[in-house]
């Protein structure tokens, strides 16, 4: 599986994933998803 549909089932299931910018990391998840936040 690409790394970008990991990226995308792990939100649908709730998870949190962590993504590199330029200069700092990024959080991100489903904010209409209860686990998720």
């Amino acid at each position: 599986m690409p790394v970008d549909q990991k990226y995308i089932q792990a939100i649908k299931d709730g998870d949190v994933v962590a993504f590199p910018t330029e200069t700092v990391y990024g959080l991100g998840a489903d904010a209409w998803n209860a686990k998720a936040i």
